[in-house]
């Protein structure tokens, strides 16, 4: 094992005391009233706000209104919902390598996590323990509810059902001594306490609408609203790329010499300043509404993610739509700033009532001398090609248009979604997925 791992988890655990406030990511996209709690007697509760930082074994809780993201420092990204909590209990990071181990326990409420460097590197290395079950990760993103009595967990990543050559995602919650397992994007298990897990099942609309709904902005959210008390747009809307990015996790340099709880809690501290004013830096010129190429083009963030399920946004007509009249739809985007493209590593998956399909690229797609709009046409010539798992099937008319917000380049992603098949289907939807 890397000796600066090794050192940097002796540090942080064979000093309880001291290791216990070490720095391990940064706030954003707060709304209502978010409260971090250190774990020792007598501690004071802090007022969260976007940029702020958040230290190892917080106890993060937000109100009837609260919602927040926490970026940590291996690019993993947690979103709470209103009336929840969480503790990061354990974080070891090895920027060099991407090794290390994230432990994270939500005590009640709805959640969503899109994975980081740690479980891409080990997925067996990262847990989310809830108050009935234990989910197991494969590099993916998952969203979930959770209580005393019940635990509800859908897969929104990428499955494993995919030929684009896309790292399969899945998970595993366990409870009473049984795993079961979801590989297919839309997939939910559920587990009651003292039970075994059910076995996986396509979520209806209604399902996926009450785990996603609480974590999506609400419609009376302007660009200019600060949330948690301060805070501008621009740092709220920019933080979840820039401060769990390559450069924040850079700060920490090289601890192979570090030799003190006091030198980690120095690099710690220079994690955070570096995140900060990240965020208070990022916010660039380019204005509100589509995207041009050219924002994308000349913007310094890493990678950009647009990974959700979004319910009740179109029909779906014919076939083995069972007579559905609602679709929801799973994207998941990867867009590289650096290498300018949109990454092979992607896919739509459109699902209502017992029909369910994929459009999945078969290639990268670069926009690195691309000018105008960043609007992308699934199929059109010159654009990126596509395959589906259903013979015959017919994506054209798909688009993705990219959106700035607050001074941040493609903030939030636009699909529409035409799609038919041999099989008599037709379907058409249209949402918008923020950038996460």
């Amino acid at each position: 094992m890397n000796h600066r791992l090794v050192l940097l988890g002796i540090l942080l655990f064979a000093a309880p005391a001291r290791a216990q406030f070490a720095k391990i990511g940064a706030a954003a996209a707060v709304r209502g009233q978010v409260v971090a709690l250190a774990p020792v007697q007598g501690a004071v509760g802090r007022v969260m706000e976007s940029g702020k930082e958040v230290f190892l074994r917080d106890k993060v809780t937000t109100d009837a209104q609260g919602r927040m993201q926490v970026m940590l420092l291996d690019e993993t990204v947690f979103t709470i919902g209103p009336n929840t909590s969480m503790v990061l209990d354990e974080f070891v990071y090895d920027p060099a390598t991407g090794a290390g181990k994230v432990t994270a326990r939500v005590t009640k409420g709805v959640f969503r996590f899109v994975t980081g460097k740690i479980a891409r590197e080990t997925p067996s290395n990262m847990k989310v323990k809830l108050p009935v079950g234990v989910i197991g990760i494969r590099g993916t993103i998952v969203a979930g509810v959770a209580d005393d009595n019940k635990s509800t967990v859908l897969l929104m990543g990428p499955g494993a059902q995919n030929n684009a050559g896309a790292p399969a995602g899945s998970f595993g919650l366990s409870n009473a001594g049984v795993e079961k397992t979801a590989d297919r994007a839309g997939s939910l298990i559920s587990a009651e306490k003292g039970q075994v897990p059910s076995d996986p099942v396509l979520a209806t609309p209604e399902q996926i609408a009450a785990i996603t709904g609480p974590l999506a902005p609400k419609s009376d959210e302007k660009s200019n609203d600060t949330g948690g008390g301060g805070g501008s747009a621009s740092s709220d809307q920019s933080a979840p790329s820039e401060a769990s990015g390559q450069a924040t996790a850079g700060a920490l340099g090289d601890v192979s010499d570090t030799q003190s709880v006091s030198e980690v809690t120095q690099d710690n501290s220079a994690i955070t300043d570096t995140a900060s004013q990240t965020v208070q830096n990022s916010a660039s010129a380019v204005a509100d509404g589509i995207s041009k190429w050219a924002d994308l083009q000349n913007w310094s963030g890493a990678t950009a993610h647009y990974d959700s399920v979004i319910g009740n946004v179109g029909t779906c007509s014919g076939g083995v739509c069972g007579g559905s009249t609602s679709l929801s739809f799973s994207p998941c985007f990867y867009l590289n700033y650096a290498s300018k493209i949109i990454e092979n590593a992607s896919e739509v998956t459109i699902f209502g009532g017992s029909f369910s399909d994929s459009l999945v690229f078969s290639g990268n797609y670069s926009f690195s001398s691309l000018s105008g709009d960043a609007v992308v046409t699934i199929g059109a010539p010159g654009g990126p090609s596509y395959s589906c798992f259903t013979g015959g099937c017919t994506f054209s008319g798909t688009t993705l248009t990219f959106k700035n917000s607050g001074g941040v380049p493609a903030a939030a992603m636009e699909v529409n979604v035409t799609y038919s098949n041999g099989g008599g289907v037709s379907a058409s939807a249209q949402g918008s997925i923020p950038k996460n």
